[in-house]
């Protein structure tokens, strides 16, 4: 959850062919774990070049038609491609796109097939969106990564290292601009209920603890996230103690392996002591 059943028909028929080339990024993947709030319009491909994310199209397309479904292009240009996939009966949109292979973590596996944006990545790709567009989707999207992957703080923090050229500051300013409506919630598919009131006020929230944080650490070099050294737990550093067992962990193209190895699914905002160390080989960042 929360694909549809027809997404997840569709994806799985395609699921063999993502790995580190091509792999499921966007809201859907997001949403993928169990605590998913919204279902997404479309499955986002991401590709590390332009001709391996039309290379894929081709293939894909050509299994999805030998599965049955048809496959309509509605867009199409070197390094994107845009279509609709349909039974006949119900319909989704599929892109696959080019995008730059620069992360904080690597890939991570998909029960039943398939590898996807670690869900960090994930998190932090949405902070830009936001930051750079108005659609609903990209706040409640924001406010489940908070709530579920990584406090905002810590995202706010970190995003300024794969988009160089803005500070923590000035994506707040940008985010500041952004609230959620009625009817903005109108136009998503949400899981269950879902409380737009109480949504825009724990945004403003987020948008206070981030402002307080960005403050208080000025002097600090913005862009990594916060790994706990014990645990290996990602998460916000709220105390000289908690700062004292801080590792600053920063991305690289292909993602970087944790000092320690933590399930991506790992709550991040929780104590860091929910997490339970592993005896790994810790790989240095270069």
């Amino acid at each position: 959850m929360p694909l549809t059943a027809f997404q997840s028909h569709v994806f799985a028929a395609i699921a063999g062919a993502r790995d580190a080339s091509s792999y499921l990024a966007g809201g859907a993947a997001l949403h993928l774990a169990a605590s998913g709030e919204r279902y997404s319009e479309d499955l986002d491909l991401f590709h590390a070049s332009a001709v391996a994310a039309n290379t894929a199209f081709s293939h894909d397309a050509a299994t999805l038609r030998d599965a049955g479904y048809a496959v309509t292009v509605d867009l199409q240009y070197p390094g994107f491609v845009k279509a609709r996939v349909t039974d006949g009966a119900e319909t989704t949109e599929i892109d696959w796109a080019h995008e730059s292979a620069w992360r904080f973590l690597p890939l991570v596996p998909i029960d039943g097939g398939g590898v996807m944006l670690h869900p960090i990545d994930l998190a932090i790709n949405k902070l830009i969106a936001l930051a750079n567009r108005r659609e609903p989707r990209d706040l409640v999207d924001v406010l489940y990564a908070d709530a579920h992957i990584l406090p905002f703080a810590a995202l706010v923090w970190a995003v300024v290292e794969k988009n160089p050229g803005l500070n923590p500051s000035s994506y707040l300013e940008q985010f500041r601009r952004r609230t959620i409506t009625p009817e903005d919630a109108a136009v998503l598919r949400f899981t269950g209920e879902y409380d737009v009131a109480a949504a825009a006020a724990r945004y403003r929230a987020m948008g206070d603890e981030a402002e307080a944080f960005n403050r208080a650490h000025h002097a600090r070099e913005p862009g990594a996230l916060f790994q706990h050294r014990l645990t290996g737990a990602f998460f916000l550093p709220r105390t000289e103690a908690e700062w004292a067992v801080t590792h600053e962990h920063r991305g690289a193209l292909g993602g970087v392996v944790p000092l320690l190895a933590v399930s991506p699914m790992t709550p991040a905002n929780a104590s860091p002591a929910a997490a339970r160390p592993k005896n790994n080989t810790p790989r240095k960042r270069s």
